[in-house]
């Protein structure tokens, strides 16, 4: 199962643990907030910061075509599910990835 949002925040935590997630690919160039990711590790759940820090999508703000195309690979591979796709907001970034992965589904866009 793939799952997207924005950063989720305390208040959420209750449903996330109901996911069972086993991967959170998070995708903005500044990391998340301490308590998600404090949640993440008390709860076993694997963290894939996409794009690193040091990129250069931090100058642009943009998703690059090297980012979707790691994202991907961790997308179509069911060993990371279930997954949850997230940023800062939860919609430019992870629109855009979802997107390509359901035109790669051959959905109507």
């Amino acid at each position: 199962q793939i799952f997207r949002s924005g950063q989720p925040s305390e208040r959420n935590f209750p449903f996330i643990e109901t996911l069972g997630l086993k991967t959170v690919l998070f995708l903005s160039p500044d990391p998340p907030n301490q308590t998600f990711t404090d949640f993440l590790f008390e709860h076993g759940i694997h963290l894939e910061h996409l794009p690193p820090a040091d990129s250069l999508e931090r100058a642009s703000e943009m998703v690059t075509e090297g980012t979707i195309v790691e994202t991907l690979k961790i997308l179509l591979n069911p060993d990371y599910y279930p997954v949850l796709v997230c940023c800062s907001v939860g919609r430019h970034r992870t629109g855009t990835v979802i997107g390509c992965l359901r035109k790669l589904q051959n959905w109507n866009l």
